[in-house]
């Protein structure tokens, strides 16, 4: 996502309005404090942020003009009166926030101190008051910002917004961020062991080579992106995603058949008469595709009209520099 910074005369004229506005109020705001940011990616907006000057706590409040393809003198003018009481709503309670952080910056420590102990990588970056929308009535929170092994296993940002230091024990203690972050954790530790980044699904892989795509690349890409993307590959349409260092492929290989995760799934007239007895089998048994040569049928059950085939999962892992893929195989 892209941010930039707007410095046009509509925006210096309204960041001199809206000083002046708090100024009525009370409250004494330069207008190089205020700004104003336009965000460029899946959509268009333009936001106008400010912050409380406070040693210990800052406080943002923000505007949004949604769909926008620039920000017009006379939309900011509609924004003035809405920043200006946000703004003194969150002063309202600026002490509550104080102590409210100090509790919570308590918590998170002990929290993370434990995690620690159990091997995980985790940090304190920030607590302070969430973002608040202009024009909202915000209550007392706070945002604890922690870094975390994201799904590629690398740093990445991870946030708890509570209003009390015991909500964010019991955020950072769910079973499935504990658990989520354990599994990244050893993963992390045996991939580090043998100098590799991760490792990417063997039949995900043989699509990829197959079809000419520049694999390092195509991996890079999903280290930054993590939310997982579709490639056309010749006729196929492969998607890729991200999970706890392994890269997981799908796709179709024909209208009734497809695979995902290590498993196919077959329907209607592709759906075969019983799965007993293909345990075991190559996966030509049931469909003919380069894709899956060597691939060896494990379990096989019938659900709900469709065929469910488990595949012998294979993933080869690939160097922590050259993202290049190894012949070696990651044990699951």
């Amino acid at each position: 996502m892209m941010h930039t910074t707007i410095d046009t005369p509509d925006v210096q004229l309204a960041k001199l309005l809206i000083a002046r506005k708090l100024k009525d109020d009370g409250i004494d705001m330069a207008p190089e404090k205020i700004v104003a940011t336009f965000k460029s990616e899946t959509g268009r907006d333009t936001r106008i942020r400010f912050r409380y000057p406070a040693a210990k706590v800052r406080v943002t409040v923000q505007s949004v003009v949604s769909d926008s393809d620039e920000l017009t003198f006379a939309d900011i003018v509609e924004l003035v009166e809405e920043q200006a009481s946000s703004y003194q709503r969150m002063l309202d309670y600026h002490d509550v926030l104080e102590e409210i952080i100090a509790e919570t910056k308590v918590a998170a420590k002990r929290e993370i101190a434990k995690a620690k102990r159990r091997g995980l990588a985790w940090k304190l970056l920030d607590i302070q008051p969430p973002t608040v929308e202009a024009g909202s009535n915000p209550v007392p929170s706070v945002e604890v910002t922690i870094e975390m092994l994201s799904a590629a296993l690398v740093p990445n940002r991870y946030s708890v917004v509570a209003q009390y230091g015991e909500a964010i024990v019991s955020d950072l203690t769910d079973e499935r961020v504990v658990l989520s972050q354990t599994v990244r954790s050893v993963r992390k530790n045996w991939f580090d062991g043998v100098g590799a980044a991760g490792a990417i699904d063997a039949v995900a892989l043989t699509a990829l080579r197959s079809s000419g795509q520049d694999v390092p690349a195509v991996i890079r890409r999903m280290r930054e992106s993590e939310n997982g993307f579709v490639l056309h590959c010749d006729d196929l349409s492969l998607t890729l995603r991200w999970a706890d260092g392994l890269i997981k492929g799908s796709f179709a290989i024909t209208d009734q058949i497809s695979y995902t995760d290590s498993s196919l799934s077959l329907r209607g007239p592709e759906k075969p008469a019983s799965t007993l007895g293909l345990s075991g089998k190559p996966a030509s048994v049931i469909v003919e595709s380069p894709l899956l040569e060597g691939a060896v049928v494990i379990d096989a059950a019938d659900s709900a009209g469709i065929s469910k085939v488990t595949l012998e999962p294979r993933f080869h892992v690939f160097d922590a520099e050259t993202l290049e893929p190894r012949d070696q195989l990651f044990p699951l």
